[in-house]
Parts: structure tokens; sequence; C-alpha cells
């Protein structure tokens, strides 16, 4: 109560004292003057005593200062710093370096001040000062008046068990400490905690934090996978309030140490490709060539390949199969068919082949094809005329078949008519 007594006297002899150093600007020394204030982008009316009430605790001000030099001086600094706060250890206040002015050059300073979330719901006095190393002064006293948020949550710690460390393979427990800073209370406070790079989270529902009330989450569990590499990874604790319209987060530091008794591969996920047959000849309008493509999955669990051929105009390509699942450490062959087109140009063209892991491309090999003609220049012509030689020889036998049947089939009928004739002279 004392303190609050005295802040609104204190905040009374600092305005007189502004005052009385002509007008909020003081006439001694630091060749310089005040002329405007700007807090959170908006100037400050600091010669009709303005009083800012738009300003909320635990909050940000940035604040600008104009300055016009009167003189020179190589060794001018700005500071901004509230006053009047409560507790000792809680500042709010930040300092510019030392630069140079010369005589009527015009000067912008940017300052932040971070306000501690327990100030209280009071006016409170901003004090700008100009000095130099002679320690000479000028100084604007402007006044504040600081509310509380509507909502607002603060996450006030983070308590990690074990501490400092934790092995791969292992359990993390994490409590998260808030605070309620705002002027509601808040219902179904969500915490998360989450480690991205390790791809593991945990949450929790805080059920009421009561406003100015602190409260501790329920213990938050993550099991670190065994095959984590050792290192430093971040851990995310993000809170979700106000019906989730509103967020906080924060970032902490974890240690991972390995697994004494967990063995990395050397080459975990790896896959082997291997092709056979990279430059192959190719007759323009006949059958083609194979490329085979071997994959080997040095994995340890079953992964699925989809294998992929970018070709231009000049081929028909095909691939068998197209898609293989292959489990740890199995190799399968991949068949890749291509035939040049009649209309293919000679000389080498080339191909590429897509090998993919769900949406990860693991490799495109690039393979190549020489084309070539048939002897006279006419494959398809040639083609043609072997087809209808097949044709033409099957058709002959056929008929030769025919005709031996039927040649058979007459000199079976006259063996019959001959035995028929004696059989009738014997019976007469």
């Amino acid at each position: 109560m004392r303190g609050s007594k005295m802040k609104p006297m204190y905040i009374l002899m600092l305005l007189i004292v502004g005052v009385l150093a002509t007008s909020l600007v003081s006439a001694a020394s630091v060749p310089v003057q005040i002329q405007k204030v700007y807090v959170n982008g908006a100037e400050f009316d600091i010669a009709n005593g303005e009083v800012r009430g738009d300003i909320e605790r635990a909050d940000s001000i940035d604040v600008e200062v104009k300055l016009l030099a009167t003189g020179d001086d190589e060794h001018v600094s700005v500071q901004a710093e509230v006053r009047g706060l409560e507790h000792d250890r809680e500042k709010a206040s930040d300092q510019t370096g030392e630069f140079t002015i010369k005589d009527g050059r015009s000067y912008y300073k940017k300052l932040k001040l971070d306000l501690p979330d327990r100030m209280d719901s009071d006016q409170y006095a901003l004090r700008v000062e100009v000095g130099n190393r002679k320690d000479d002064e000028v100084v604007a006293n402007l006044i504040l008046e600081v509310g509380p948020v509507r909502h607002g949550i603060k996450i006030k710690d983070v308590v990690f068990s074990p501490d400092g460390e934790v092995r791969a393979g292992r359990s993390l427990l994490t409590t998260v400490r808030l605070k309620n800073i705002g002027e509601f209370d808040e219902e179904d406070v969500k915490v998360i905690i989450e480690i991205p790079e390790l791809g593991i989270s945990a949450a929790d529902y805080i059920d009421d934090v009561d406003a100015d009330d602190s409260v501790t989450s329920e213990e938050l569990w993550m099991r670190i996978p065994a095959q984590a590499l050792p290192g430093d990874y971040t851990a995310v604790v993000t809170v979700e309030y106000n019906e989730g319209d509103d967020e906080v987060s924060e970032e902490y530091e974890v240690t991972v140490v390995s697994d004494e008794g967990f063995v990395l591969p050397e080459q975990p996920g790896k896959t082997i490709i291997n092709v056979g047959g990279e430059v192959q000849d190719v007759v323009a309008g006949e059958s083609g060539v194979i490329y085979p493509v071997s994959l080997t999955n040095g994995g340890l669990t079953s992964r699925t390949y989809t294998i992929g051929v970018n070709v231009g105009d000049w081929a028909e390509v095909r691939v068998n199969p197209n898609v293989v699942v292959l489990g740890a450490g199995e190799t399968k062959i991949i068949y890749v068919y291509v035939a040049a087109k009649e209309e293919a140009s000679e000389g080498e063209q080339t191909f590429g082949v897509e090998i993919k892991s769900g949406d990860e491309l693991l490799k495109e090999i690039v393979l190549k094809a020489n084309v070539t003609k048939g002897a006279s220049g006419l494959g398809g012509f040639k083609k043609g005329l072997e087809v209808v030689l097949v044709v033409l020889v099957v058709l002959l036998f056929v008929i030769g078949l025919i005709i031996g049947f039927s040649r058979l089939r007459g000199g079976e009928e006259e063996e019959v008519e001959e035995e028929q004739k004696e059989e009738e002279q014997n019976y007469y």
C-alpha cells in the first residue's frame, strides 16, 4: 500500500522537475534537443502532458526519439526507462550505443522496452534521457498508463526430467508452469511439447487458470527413439488458450545421448541401385532392348519404390514392374524395355530413369541408346516381308495337308469299289 501511495507523488515530482528544466528539455550541457517521442509508432504529445492509456503489461513498447543537434558531440547516447517498478530485479529499459552529432542535423533513435507481466495496473513514468561522457544530460518525462491484457498466458517455467540430458530409448518427462496475466479466467488451456526433429510430442489440458493465478501442468511423457542420434535438439512448448484463438510458444534445448544397447547401422535406410548395360544399340522400327536395373533395400524396414521413365518422342518404353516393395535387405531386378520408333533419328539418344521412395527422389539415372537403321534402311518393309513369307509357308503347308488327305481318301474309295465287284461275281 505504501508503494501504491508513493507512486502518484513520485510521478508528479518527475513532471515538475521536467517542466522546470525548460519544458521537458534540459538546457544544460548536451548540445541537443528532444523534439519528438514516438511510442508504438504514434507521436507522444509531451508538451501538453499526454497520458498514454493503451499500453498493456507484459507487452513490448517501441520508443523512437527525434533529436535536433544544437552543437557537435562525438559521444552521445539515448536511454529510455520505465520508472516506478515495484521489484528491483524487474527492469524495462533500453539504451543505444554512442554516436556522433553535428550542429543543425536531425537524428532518429529507436529503443525497445519489455514490460514485466507483474506490473500493477497503474501510471508509470517513461524517462527518455540523452547523455554524453561528461555526464551531461537532456531529459524528457512521459506518462504511461499500463493495464492488463484481456487474454494472456505466460510460460513461467519448464522442468525436464531427467534434467540436462536424456538417453535415447528412455522417457523424457516435462512439466510446464503457466501464469494467467490477463483480465479473464481461462478454461481448457492446452499445453503441447514436441521435438520436431525426432517426430515426438505430448499434450495435456488444464481445466481452469484463474486471472493472476499460476498453475503447473501434469507430467507430459515422451519416449526418445532408440535410434536417435546423439546431439542437441529443440523442444518447442506451445500453450493454446482463449478457446484456441491465442497461443504462446517457447523453445528449449534438450540433449540426447546415445543408447549403449542400440547398434546403429552404418548406412541406415540406404538403397543400393545398379544398372546393367547403360549404353545399348537399338535398331529403329524393330524390336527393342532391355536395360536391367537392380534395387537393394539396405534399411531396417520394408520400403516401396516407384520407377518412372522420362523419354522423348523417339522411342516407346515400358517398365516391368514399375512399383516394387522390398523387405529389409531384399534385392529385385527391374526391366526397362526401350524400342526406337521407325522415324527415330540415327545416333546417340538419351532417356532418364527415376527411382522414388514415397515423395523422395532417390536417384535419376541417365541411360543411352545408339539408334541405327536396318541394312536396307527399310526396316519396317523388311519386317513386313518376313511376316508375309511366314504366312505363305503356313498356307502352303496347310494346302499340302489338304491335297494329301484328298488323295488318300480317293485311293481308299477305289479299293472299296473293286472289293464290292469281286464279291458280286463270286455270289452269282
